[in-house]
């Protein structure tokens, strides 16, 4: 992804963060605000893999995750973790890149 599409991911991630500390709230906050619609139970296992798998790596990794912060133009929001952040921001990434948010 260009350096524009992840700094959108980031920020969407960002507002995610703010909206809930609730997962599952924060997916279906960046489903409705991406998709206009709600997950199915199917997309929300697969989300929930990919999630995990995220919080693994960048809690492992937290120098990668500070890493994925500095893409684009507009500063991460300083008051968020930064590895929550990065491991949200996969997560949104994953939204935007959708062949249904693409072709919408």
């Amino acid at each position: 992804n260009d350096p524009q599409f992840f700094e959108a991911a980031r920020k969407l991630s960002e507002r995610a963060i703010r909206h809930s500390g609730d997962a599952r709230a924060r997916m279906d906050f960046m489903a409705e605000i991406v998709l206009s619609r709600s997950l199915n139970d199917e997309e929300v296992s697969k989300l929930t893999r990919s999630l995990e798998a995220f919080a693994a790596h960048y809690r492992a990794h937290p120098e990668d995750a500070r890493a994925i912060l500095t893409n684009g133009a507009a500063p991460a929001d300083t008051t968020l973790d930064p590895v929550e952040t990065a491991i949200w921001a996969m997560v949104a990434n994953q939204f935007l890149n959708l062949d249904e948010t693409l072709t919408k």
